[in-house]
């Protein structure tokens, strides 16, 4: 835990509670904090996340939010020093041509993503759709989700985080991340893959450790990845959307079975 830092788990009284017995110890407890976004001084949004990879997490927000289509028009992406504490705050500068996403009222939770208010036919005019759906090796994409695991760093100490990554076709990791939102790891990766270039090829995989609800399904439609795949089910609307983008999808995948879903 010593390598992880205290701004992402910390030791915290727990009782341990056995059939037989009862035991008082200390047990780390994963962080959540929140993170302000904002376009110079103009407020965007607030969002609770577990601390790291925030600049990647503002990037892939912006990207899946549609707010820029390539890291080429953020000019400025950096924590603020003067906030407190200053990985708190995050000041995004954008190019000229970048029109200014609306306010958020209110702060988005880890759990609840934060891009609800966009539906299907919104989604079809910002990003493109593929004219039939890519079937990936069922036996690659079975087994995708079993390489988030060793790359849970914060979840082995505490089971409290979620996890996701892309992977390329073969099913080899090419980004992953973590975080208390499950919305946040997969904007996490986003970043992640736009920054090193590695986001928008064929034969992408997006793995998450959740379930696969709307947002999630949003976001792999804007990473343009060819398969999404879960550990846990999806939703109705979540496989209508994959199927309007032609994203293969699965969910239940644990290396040994998955179910593929259509629409």
């Amino acid at each position: 835990m010593s390598e992880l830092g205290s701004d992402q788990a910390i030791r915290m009284q727990v009782t341990r509670i056995f059939p037989e017995r009862r035991e008082e110890r200390m047990d780390p407890v994963v962080v959540e904090a929140p993170l302000e976004l904002r376009f110079g001084d103009e407020a965007w949004m607030t969002t609770m996340r577990t601390p790291g990879d925030d600049l990647d997490l503002a990037l892939g927000l912006l990207f899946s939010e549609g707010v820029i289509s390539s890291v080429d028009q953020v000019v400025r992406l950096a924590h603020c020093p003067k906030a407190d504490p200053p990985e708190s705050l995050v000041r995004i500068v954008l190019t000229k041509g970048c029109s200014l996403p609306r306010r958020r009222a209110v702060f988005a939770s880890s759990s609840c993503g934060v891009c609800g208010s966009q539906g299907i036919q919104d989604l079809r005019r910002r990003f493109a759709c593929r004219e039939q759906i890519v079937s990936l090796p069922e036996e690659v994409l079975m087994k995708v989700t079993t390489s988030l695991a060793p790359m849970q760093k914060i979840f082995q100490i505490t089971g409290a985080l979620h996890g996701a990554a892309l992977l390329d076709g073969g099913g080899e990791v090419l980004v992953a991340a973590e975080d208390v939102g499950r919305h946040n790891a997969v904007d996490k990766v986003i970043g992640k893959a736009l920054r090193q270039n590695v986001l928008m090829a064929n034969r992408r995989i997006l793995a998450v450790t959740s379930r696969v609800g709307f947002e999630i399904a949003a976001k792999a439609w804007a990473a343009q990845v060819e398969a999404l795949v879960a550990v846990g089910a999806p939703s109705d609307l979540a496989i209508k959307t994959c199927a309007e983008a032609g994203i293969q999808l699965a969910g239940f995948a644990t290396g040994e079975r998955l179910n593929l879903y259509t629409f």
